[in-house]
């Protein structure tokens, strides 16, 4: 038996087994992926991603053993088997610890190359017999559109990509397994609300504000125009409104009225100034109400959930 995971109660028997966590991350994996077309990149990375643990080495490290490297083998194999797609899923295999190394250039920790050029502890054949990986090649993403004249930026974000997918899914897998064990453990991950409660919740809102006078019914017009767009198939939007317009509730009517019309998960704003984040995050807690603090995630430089602590220079 191979292990992913130890714990502390003694008991090996309630160790994490090597091939259900590499195929829980690898379906996991698959299905983050999935999101922007590349399902199969995600779940050959996340199958391959601790191949290196199915060695002596690593399972005595398991029992107090030396650290080894145990994400390199798994990279190497990826390119080996994919060829060129393999290497880009390689970046993300051999950096989901330590983070995305350079290809060949040596910096202040060893490159890709180096690595995968570097004497690895031999694989035990069993990995064969319990992990099955896709035939070749492996399909390019859906609508995946090659442009020669920005092919160096397309394969970089879509490692990066196909990375963040990796470590989303590995994290998540090993934090439900030491879950089990934590006899205090933290509230679930995800939110509780959906985009349809919080569409209500601000047509709730909405309703209260005032559409008396030419600059209220303005603003009504406007909100109107932006929702009757929502239908729209996804693409590039944009909205010109002076100041004053109601354009932060109007976009975020049309946000909720578009992701829900064709399945989207969430709503991303990204705005340039830390102050009109914060401003923009704190409309949008009133708008929601009860469910403002649940369902808004503020991240910037200089955010803290701590009211009473300073941030960090």
């Amino acid at each position: 038996m191979f292990f992913a995971h130890s714990n502390d109660t003694g008991d090996e028997s309630g160790w994490q087994p090597l091939a259900e966590h590499l195929h829980t991350v690898g379906q996991s994996a698959g299905q983050f992926a999935d999101v922007f077309g590349a399902g199969s990149l995600g779940e050959v990375s996340g199958l391959l991603h601790d191949l290196g643990k199915y060695t002596d080495k690593f399972q005595q490290r398991l029992r107090g053993g030396d650290r080894v490297d145990h994400a390199t083998r798994g990279a190497l194999i990826a390119h080996e088997k994919y060829g060129l797609p393999g290497l880009l899923l390689a970046y993300g295999i051999a950096g989901h610890h330590a983070g995305l190394a350079n290809g060949r250039e040596r910096g202040d920790r060893p490159s890709l190359h180096d690595r995968m050029t570097s004497d690895l502890p031999e694989l035990d054949g069993a990995w064969r017999q319990e992990i099955h990986l896709p035939d070749q090649p492996l399909p390019s993403p859906q609508g995946f559109r090659l442009d020669k004249t920005r092919l160096g930026f397309q394969q970089t974000f879509l490692a990066r990509m196909l990375f963040s997918c990796l470590v989303d899914a590995d994290y998540l897998d090993t934090e439900a397994y030491y879950r089990r064990f934590d006899p205090h453990p933290k509230p679930a991950r995800g939110s509780p609300v959906t985009l349809v409660q919080l569409r209500a919740q601000l047509d709730t809102h909405l309703a209260t504000l005032p559409d008396q006078g030419e600059v209220n019914r303005l603003r009504g017009e406007i909100l109107q125009a932006v929702r009757a767009k929502a239908a729209h198939a996804p693409g590039l939007f944009s909205l010109t409104v002076p100041t004053g317009g109601g354009k932060t509730l109007a976009s975020l009517a049309f946000a909720l009225d578009h992701a829900i019309a064709h399945g989207l998960r969430r709503v991303i704003y990204v705005i340039p100034f830390t102050s009109i984040v914060e401003q923009t995050a704190g409309v949008f807690r009133r708008a929601f109400g009860d469910l403002g603090d649940v369902a808004v995630l503020e991240h910037h430089s200089a955010f803290s959930d701590d009211p009473g602590k300073e941030p960090e220079a």
